[in-house]
């Protein structure tokens, strides 16, 4: 990709966000062809391009920069200046970390105890510009190795931090029963040990775990009844896990540097559990 459209010019970047840019100049400029000597390049198609092939990356070994990528997504039918500038960022990260990635240990297939799947959920409140929907996130392991991940944003707008977690648990849980019943067939394993699933807000625990009505949360019974019978069939246990601890942060909001750089850790080397 760097050589195809060459980006070898692009500086190598530690995160894979710049900020909001939402008063820049740059973020009102709209992305227009330019004139370099004789040739015309064409601005548009080639932030489509390059957008398509890191859109690729990201969904299929690299959940570290899924946050960023989804919110160029949604500019990519009137895309500006801003947003090209923040797809080069991406790539300059992505330089600076060539050799990272997904990688499969296989520790469970060694142990012979039954193979255990963990779940991390998190949600950002209103954060998307366009429509006020919520960014809602997710990660689960087999062990040690990430087998599943997703980073969008929520179709309604949700009115509470609450209800957009609630969103978050749900859309993980339902992916972690989904791949429970594949690994059973795959493994010819009667049981499997219930899911471990991860979650900052202790609201959202508590209307799970406490089996009495929310008069806010009305137009969610649905999910929540769901969540709530797959808690007492034992499909899932719940926890509650730090905010500054918990690995699906970095699917809802731009990080800082240094908790960035803590959290992916964390989340290429998962073995570090505080559970309260």
């Amino acid at each position: 990709m760097i050589t195809q459209y060459k980006l070898e010019h692009i500086k190598e970047q530690d995160t894979p966000t710049i900020g909001d840019r939402k008063f820049s100049r740059a973020a009102m400029t709209p992305l227009e062809d330019k004139p370099i000597g004789k040739q015309q390049i064409n601005y548009y198609k080639q932030f489509r391009s390059i957008l398509g092939i890191i859109l690729y990356i990201a969904l299929q070994t690299r959940p570290d920069i899924m946050f960023a990528v989804i919110r160029i997504t949604r500019q990519q039918t009137s895309p500006r200046l801003g947003d090209y500038e923040d797809l080069m960022h991406i790539v300059g990260y992505l330089k600076s970390t060539s050799t990272l990635g997904i990688k499969f240990t296989g520790d469970w297939l060694n142990d012979n105890s039954t193979p255990r799947l963990e779940l991390f959920t998190d949600a950002s409140y209103a954060d998307v510009k366009e429509g006020k929907h919520s960014s809602i996130g997710h990660i689960l392991y087999l062990g040690k190795d990430i087998i599943s991940y997703y980073a969008s944003a929520t179709k309604n707008v949700v009115r509470s931090t609450c209800e957009s977690e609630l969103y978050s648990v749900d859309n993980g849980v339902l992916d972690s029963i989904n791949l429970q019943r594949f690994i059973q067939e795959l493994c010819e394993i009667p049981h499997l040990i219930p899911t471990e699933v991860h979650c900052d807000n202790i609201a959202a625990i508590h209307v799970l775990i406490k089996d009495k009505q929310h008069k806010g949360l009305k137009h969610t019974d649905i999910a929540i009844a769901y969540l709530r019978e797959k808690l007492k069939e034992n499909k899932y246990k719940l926890y509650h896990v730090p905010s500054n601890e918990n690995i699906a942060d970095i699917f809802t909001k731009a990080l800082y540097k240094q908790k960035f750089r803590e959290i992916r850790t964390k989340m290429f080397n998962m073995n570090y559990i505080k559970r309260i």
